[in-house]
């Protein structure tokens, strides 16, 4: 066995258990602050503006519209973190932004278009309950960041 040879083999296995461990660092997302923030508050309240479908749309427009814009806002938070767990964030966030995709937007979209602008009651107790689930799982990303002991300054 060579002497020389065995402090450069310790060295590049060094070196690559080190890279290795920054390469996991850099696939965990950090938890953050902001984004579970923006998702508590939102489903907030967008489960209140839809308990309110069963009123006119025309009273709650603008709320609606400043609602989706937050969304929208939201979703584009969770794109520009890049990480793979922001990625799934940022695909419910995609959901929930789609005025096709059965969740806020397309409520929104739906109420606009009502006759008379008001939602059945019906629908709009199972539309909060498929709602309220949509934002759980985002909030479930965020919070299960944060119990990894991932946290972002």
């Amino acid at each position: 066995m060579n002497l020389r040879r065995v402090p450069i083999r310790l060295i590049a296995l060094f070196g690559l258990v080190f890279a290795l461990l920054i390469g996991c660092d850099r696939l965990a997302d950090p938890y953050s602050a902001e984004a579970y923030k923006q998702a508590t508050s939102l489903k907030a309240r967008s489960l209140a503006l839809v308990a309110k479908g069963t009123e006119s749309y025309s009273k709650h427009e603008q709320t609606a519209d400043l609602l989706l814009i937050d969304a929208a806002s939201a979703h584009e938070f969770a794109k520009g973190r890049g990480k793979e767990a922001a990625q799934s964030a940022a695909k419910q966030w995609a959901i929930i932004v789609d005025p096709d995709g059965g969740s806020l937007a397309d409520f929104v979209n739906q109420w606009r278009k009502a006759p008379g602008g008001k939602m059945s009651k019906f629908f709009v107790e199972e539309f909060s309950s498929v709602l309220a689930l949509q934002f759980d799982r985002i909030i479930e990303l965020e919070t299960g960041r944060k119990a990894a002991g991932n946290v972002e300054g």
